[in-house]
């Protein structure tokens, strides 16, 4: 999901961010990376 307070992103949206950034967790079994959205480069799509 994303954040209410994110503009310009939606669900399913593909991102480029920095290779440095973002916390793996892990819930119910499957694997998510949080990145904040100052570390977003670019919107694919």
């Amino acid at each position: 999901e994303i954040g209410s307070k994110v503009e310009g992103l939606k669900k399913d949206d593909e991102v480029v961010y920095k290779s440095y950034s973002g916390s793996k967790i892990t819930l119910g079994g499957q694997e998510f990376l949080i990145v904040p959205v100052k570390d977003i480069l670019a919107k694919i799509r």
